[in-house]
């Protein structure tokens, strides 16, 4: 599992919502199927629901969110979103054990 840090982070005097622009970013590939939005819809109130500082990923989920960073036209924004990009690009592998 990958687990991703959505705390918010200050960049030059502004605030960068980390969860809003997670959940953004996971519709932006050109070409999505019917099936593929209702998953990511499901993984979008997932993100937005959590109360955590953080969020434990399934390698399928993960790899939503990756392919939703390089589909996404992350210019305008410039440096501000490099901590984010970070984020997500070295988001650490935690093993995590099932509970009995």
């Amino acid at each position: 599992m990958r687990k991703i840090d959505l705390t918010n982070y200050d960049y030059e005097g502004q605030t960068f919502h980390v969860a809003p622009s997670l959940v953004a970013i996971l519709f932006s590939p050109p070409k999505l199927d019917a099936r593929e939005v209702l998953r990511l819809d499901e993984l979008a109130r997932r993100i937005e629901t959590t109360e955590d500082p953080t969020i434990l990923l399934e390698e399928v989920d993960y790899a939503r969110i990756v392919k939703g960073l390089n589909a996404t036209d992350l210019q305008p924004h410039g440096r501000s979103v490099v901590e984010f990009i970070r984020r997500i690009l070295d988001a650490p592998n935690v093993s995590v054990e099932e509970k009995h």
